[in-house]
């Protein structure tokens, strides 16, 4: 119930939907099997303060008629997987209804909106960006280029964050007679609406996550089973005897040590990494006993 954890302490309101991926394995096949994980899900979920907020999977049913509490996906056949269908119309759907989507939105807003999903893949967006913003843009690529955020200062190059600092210049230059306190509180709702993460502490607070993928994907490098997901730095882990020793005990104890941290986000820098560890512990996905990241204990199940 980790994820589900991490949702509630970030989020108050909102759909959640429980996916299971790997449909595809023999195991998903039995009928059975998938029954008793709903009805394990839904005793697990009958206390937790999320339970209200998970949407229900109409076209699989438990013995006792009650629908599924997660979505069994086959990903590995794109739009054809078994049960994604369903799962998007139920996602369309949704959406469709939710508050957010009758929510009046000023224009600057919209336009701040559009303008960090475009930063996020702009290699496929034919978003418009107006002069004066483009030229913020630039200066945002530059100086995160120069200190070693992304690879290349490209128009291309996707940003998967920025500095509240950036974040402020960008608002500012779309909305030029916007206060401090109105880009906070529209950084506020932007997090609440999930359209960016950022944590208002010390520790986090310099940042602002455009791309949330990039922080889950950096919190499933050390969250995972790797039998099922290994990732490229697990070689060079397994090659030295006490490094190794630190990958089993995290993955048979759930305790990492913080000396495996560099080797397993080896593609973030320090600045990067200390601010994933810092958030895996701000959502309770990691418990730590020291600050100085020498000692962390993981929360998984």
């Amino acid at each position: 119930m980790v994820w589900l954890d991490c949702i509630t302490s970030t989020t108050t309101s909102g759909p959640i939907f429980i996916v299971c991926t790997f449909a595809d394995h023999p195991l998903a096949q039995d009928q059975t099997s998938l029954q008793r994980l709903s009805s394990t899900l839904d005793e697990k979920l009958a206390t937790h303060p999320a339970k209200d907020r998970v949407i229900r999977n109409t076209s699989l049913t438990t013995p006792d008629g009650s629908s599924f509490s997660f979505f069994p996906i086959d990903n590995t056949q794109q739009q054809n997987g078994s049960g994604l269908q369903h799962f998007m119309s139920t996602l369309l759907d949704t959406s469709e209804h939710s508050k957010c989507a009758q929510k009046h939105v000023p224009t600057w807003v919209a336009y701040l909106q559009d303008t960090l999903v475009h930063l996020t893949n702009p290699s496929t967006s034919d978003f418009v960006i107006i002069p004066q913003v483009a030229d913020e843009i630039a200066k945002i690529r530059h100086e995160l280029y120069q200190s070693g955020s992304i690879v290349d200062e490209s128009e291309t190059t996707p940003l998967p964050y920025i500095t509240l600092d950036q974040f402020h210049r960008l608002c500012k230059s779309i909305h030029p007679d916007g206060t401090t306190e109105q880009f906070e509180s529209c950084l506020t709702s932007l997090h609440n609406e999930n359209m960016v993460s950022h944590f208002n502490t010390p520790e986090l607070r310099h940042m602002v996550i455009l791309d949330t993928m990039w922080l889950i994907d950096a919190f499933t490098t050390i969250i995972r089973d790797p039998s099922l997901h290994p990732c490229k730095c697990d070689a060079g882990i397994k090659i030295f005897r006490e490094p190794m020793k630190w990958f089993s005990s995290l993955y048979s104890h759930g305790e990492l040590n913080g000396q495996l941290i560099p080797m397993l986000l080896n593609n973030h820098n320090e600045v990067e990494q200390k601010y994933i560890i810092n958030t895996m512990i701000q959502v309770s996905v990691l418990m730590s006993s020291s600050l100085n990241f020498t000692h962390i204990h993981s929360c998984v199940d």
